[in-house]
């Protein structure tokens, strides 16, 4: 993905930060040939969805048990993805994950390993690329 591409969706992403349901805004975009299809946010107002994505196994010490995580962003893209274009094919596509802080800067979004094992490996992606504090 060249770097103008990557500035264009960390603009829109810039332009949602009133969609805020944590303490950071993750996104993840599909793309086709550089080609936007469709992208999502992360939403901690609505439960992982387990039947669909797996057990979320908490992978961080200090998650305590009483953690009930919400739905990545990687989940609502999918999700997004196969309801708008009737397939879960995803070969041939890019996964993008872009993760702001309060003030639009760009953090590391690497997905977690939940993501990596339910989504990221089974889907067959072309490439799987995430932001980092230099985008």
């Amino acid at each position: 993905m060249n770097q103008y591409r990557k500035q264009r969706l960390l603009q829109i992403a810039q332009k949602m930060q009133g969609a805020r349901t944590g303490s950071s805004l993750h996104f993840s975009f599909i793309l086709k040939n550089n080609n936007l299809l469709c992208w999502a946010i992360n939403n901690y107002e609505h439960r992982h969805l387990e039947h669909r994505f797996g057990k979320y196994v908490p992978h961080k010490v200090e998650i305590s048990c009483k953690y009930i995580p919400g739905r990545h962003s990687e989940c609502e893209v999918v999700k997004t993805f196969i309801k708008k274009f009737n397939h879960s094919d995803m070969s041939g596509l890019t996964l993008y994950n872009l993760r702001i802080d309060k003030r639009g800067n760009p953090m590391n979004s690497k997905p977690c390993p939940n993501c990596e094992r339910e989504i990221i490996v089974p889907l067959n992606w072309k490439e799987v690329l995430w932001s980092t504090e230099t985008l």
